[in-house]
């Protein structure tokens, strides 16, 4: 979501999807001048991957119709800073699929239990996000729970009036 740029790593979604059946990738962001190329070795390889069908380029979105189309939200980029989307996936009580290193875990890598988020393992790359894409395509309840916890880490840490007594408390 956002830009089409290298940097999202969008090939690592792409050949994940390639080893997960039934399943959709919807690549929602703007294509600038810059990456017109990258967008273009994408879709050549997910023609080659024979998932071209299923790999969907939807251009720009405002976020509520990302939140409503979609049913995972996953980040490849193992370098995200702050994961902004995360929260917003999280908010609305869809589970993310984070890298094990970035910011965008920091969401809920502290939860115990249902963690309210999924992390695939950086070091062992596709493999790991096509696991964890099957894992929760499969099992509705599954993402449902992850989803409300996720939702409910938001409510309760991430909310102004928490972030704002935090700052507070470090300042005393």
């Amino acid at each position: 979501m956002g830009r089409i740029v290298p940097g999202k790593r969008i090939e690592l979604a792409i050949e994940a999807l390639a080893r997960v059946p039934d399943v959709h990738l919807a690549i929602i962001g703007e294509v600038f001048a810059c990456s017109e190329e990258y967008e273009a070795e994408l879709r050549k390889l997910a023609r080659d991957l024979g998932v071209g069908p299923r790999v969907h380029f939807l251009g720009y979105m405002d976020a509520e119709d990302i939140y409503r189309r979609i049913d995972i939200l996953l980040v490849t980029n193992p370098q995200e800073a702050s994961g902004r989307t995360v929260g917003e996936a999280m908010v609305r009580g869809l589970p993310a699929i984070v890298p094990t290193n970035g910011g965008a875990r920091e969401f809920f890598k502290h939860a115990t239990g249902n963690p309210g988020g999924v992390t695939w393992d950086v070091l062992a790359g596709v493999p790991s996000i096509a696991a964890e894409i099957s894992r929760l395509a499969s099992s509705p309840a599954l993402r449902l729970q992850i989803g409300a916890r996720g939702a409910q880490i938001i409510h309760n840490e991430r909310n102004p009036l928490e972030i704002a007594r935090t700052y507070l408390n470090a300042l005393q």
